[in-house]
């Protein structure tokens, strides 16, 4: 199963309690596009997506990888960054 960007945007998002408003003025970029980018009609460029990523405090890797795949492989090496990520050095 393939995952829009748009679709993890918005799953990470709503777990992080954060509204498209927020996270339009925290990116700079319009409701309106955030709304199409969610929606899947319109596919964001890396710069936008990292623009995101930094806005949601989540790593890019991991957003990109969650939108690539959702087999169990996928899973396992995500449950890996997420605990690297979270893991205090």
């Amino acid at each position: 199963m393939t995952y829009s960007i748009g679709i993890v945007i918005k799953e990470i998002r709503t777990i992080k309690n954060i509204s498209i408003e927020t996270l339009a003025e925290k990116t700079n970029i319009s409701t309106a596009s955030l709304y199409s980018i969610e929606s899947q009609r319109r596919t964001p460029n890396f710069e936008t997506i990292k623009n995101i990523s930094d806005a949601l405090d989540y790593p890019v890797a991991l957003l990109m990888m969650k939108s690539l795949s959702g087999d169990e492989i996928a899973e396992k090496y995500t449950s890996i960054i997420e605990a690297l990520y979270t893991a205090e050095i």
